[in-house]
């Protein structure tokens, strides 16, 4: 599904010019630039991909990064190799060329009789998704500076994100990470789910934060917008439509009500949700229309 999603519909789609202005894009990297924050399995750490780092310059080579950080491990298939850029840490190579060499003690030896297309990411970082070492990904932009700082999490409050792994998450991340990549201690790390804990202590952080009335000199200014407890949850591998389109009205509602400024409109998000996103939207687009005519739908929704 992602390479459906990255290929076919941000790539090769009729209209894929019209989903996203790659000139205007460029220009604003200078202005807002995007940070797509990626998990290096070689040094184990999040890693955030730029434009001004060299991670991308195109189209294709963000749709790379962009993989690289929804990549589920052991879902999604191998790791991707992120081998442009000044952020990324290289293996030592005769060709020279300014590669660096990783330190040993941070890096992690891949199993050298692995597939060959995994074995093609070896030049560089191979990454998998964000949220083995940064599943909330704030810290990146508060180490970096910045002072304003707006979270969008996607799980509701007070949902466990402790629980323990079932068989078959176990059975996968064995699989994945210890038989197939060879990397015992990244496998050690998600078997003791420290990644998990990363995310509960960042919940119980944010939603401190949030309730700070005066800013603290020196630090960030951070506000987090999440579903309130109770909230329904879509799954890791929902496919329906319906389902899909609440959760991005919910989403929305969510937003509105904690960022709207005028406070007689707190509340009203939903309702506002509904307008934005009508029901006809369900009926009208084709999601199998890879690049759909956007012009001639809006004038239908007026």
């Amino acid at each position: 599904q992602l390479d459906y999603l990255l290929n076919d519909v941000m790539q090769n789609s009729k209209n894929c010019g019209k989903l996203l202005n790659w000139k205007e894009f460029e220009r604003m990297q200078k202005v807002m630039p995007l940070h797509v924050i990626a998990s290096s399995l070689k040094t184990e750490r999040s890693l955030s991909l730029s434009y001004e780092a060299g991670n991308f310059w195109d189209l294709e080579s963000l749709a790379k990064c962009m993989k690289a950080s929804m990549l589920l491990p052991g879902i999604a298939g191998p790791p991707v190799s992120i081998d442009n850029g000044s952020n990324i840490l290289f293996e030592s190579t005769s060709a020279g060329g300014g590669r660096r060499k990783a330190k040993e003690s941070s890096s992690i030896l891949l199993n050298s009789k692995m597939h060959s297309q995994e074995r093609s990411n070896l030049p560089g970082e191979p990454c998998i998704d964000a949220l083995l070492y940064e599943p909330i990904p704030y810290r990146t932009p508060v180490n970096e500076g910045e002072e304003n700082v707006l979270v969008l999490r996607t799980r509701p409050d007070g949902v466990n994100v402790l629980k323990k792994q079932g068989r078959i998450e176990r059975m996968i991340m064995r699989k994945y990470f210890k038989n197939k990549l060879r990397a015992k201690r990244v496998y050690d790390y998600v078997k003791k789910q420290r990644h998990k804990r990363i995310y509960a202590e960042d919940v119980i952080f944010l939603n401190k934060k949030n309730k700070e009335t005066e800013r603290r000199e020196g630090e960030a200014s951070i506000l987090t917008v999440a579903l309130a407890k109770g909230e329904k949850e879509i799954g890791r591998s929902e496919i329906g439509r319906e389902e899909i389109f609440n959760g991005v009205r919910r989403g929305f509602a969510a937003a509105y009500d904690a960022l709207v400024f005028e406070e007689r409109e707190v509340g009203k998000g939903w309702e506002v949700a509904c307008r934005v996103f009508p029901e006809e939207i369900l009926n009208s687009y084709d999601p199998k229309e890879c690049g759909m005519n956007w012009e001639k739908w809006n004038l239908k929704m007026g």
